[in-house]
């Protein structure tokens, strides 16, 4: 499936910045940890996901009132980043962004959006709201995106995803594929792909597809979600999600199908 829209979004944007976390500063974790940001009446919330702590840390970890499923500990830590505030605010304006990634390593917080060429303009407005904040920016690179494949690949190379694939009975006119944003505030808001037109890309609002419950309660649970895509058929609507840890440890998730009725 992520062939079909592979270099749709041609162009990332990404940068790193020092993090200060009171619980950074107590783990001791030397692989890059995933996180999801999100406000809460304008309160700024980090969950971080520890996948291998060692067992010196899981004393730790214990004291910071985790949240496990299974393995995988979530620890919430409410921290202010202005940057995050800034991109929070203003990524509406940022038309074709999608798909941020968001990890920690070595104290920094590593953010990247992928977007179409189009939509410079829209990139350029959204660094220069970042830049001129005058805090620390390390390794700012804006350029053609690899693809989403390779983006993918790079993903699990750090932090190792979980996949879980689904399909549902729809009856449709036409063949085309839809890319989740997952934008903070905006749980609707979608990309779509016209499959007959490689260079297509609108906006899509997901609200009426029979899969929103499922993304509005990604969303409200904060899961790290490194894609969502959804390839739109005649009759059937086959859908692939990857998050960024290991839930799924037996189960590859390209044969993990079921039908979801309409």
């Amino acid at each position: 499936m992520l062939q079909n829209v592979d270099s749709r979004l041609d162009m990332f944007l990404s940068f790193s910045t020092p993090l200060n976390s009171y619980v950074l500063s107590l783990i001791n974790e030397k692989d890059p940890i995933p996180v999801n940001v999100y406000l809460n009446d304008s309160r700024m919330y980090f969950n971080f996901i520890l996948t291998q702590a060692s067992q010196r840390n899981r004393t730790i970890i214990g004291s910071l009132n985790p949240v496990m499923v299974g393995d995988v500990a979530v620890i919430t830590e409410e921290i202010e980043n202005p940057i995050l505030r800034v991109i929070y605010t203003s990524i509406n304006s940022f038309k074709t962004a999608a798909n941020g990634e968001l990890y920690v390593h070595n104290g920094n917080l590593t953010v990247s959006f992928r977007f179409h060429s189009s939509d410079i303009s829209g990139a350029g407005e959204l660094l220069k709201k970042i830049v001129s904040l005058d805090l620390s920016l390390n390794d700012l690179r804006i350029g053609r995106a690899p693809g989403l494949l390779k983006v993918m690949d790079e993903i699990d190379q750090r932090i190792p995803l979980s996949g879980v694939a689904f399909s549902y009975k729809k009856t449709g006119k036409s063949e085309f594929m839809v890319e989740w944003k997952n934008i903070p505030g905006d749980p609707s808001g979608a990309l779509l792909y016209d499959l007959k037109d490689k260079d297509s890309v609108e906006d899509y609002n997901m609200e009426k597809e029979p899969s929103f419950p499922l993304l509005t309660s990604i969303f409200k649970d904060h899961l790290p979600l490194a894609t969502y895509l959804e390839h739109h058929k005649s009759n059937t609507v086959e859908c692939i999600a990857l998050l960024t840890f290991r839930v799924i440890k037996t189960i590859p998730c390209k044969t993990l199908w079921f039908d979801g009725g309409n």
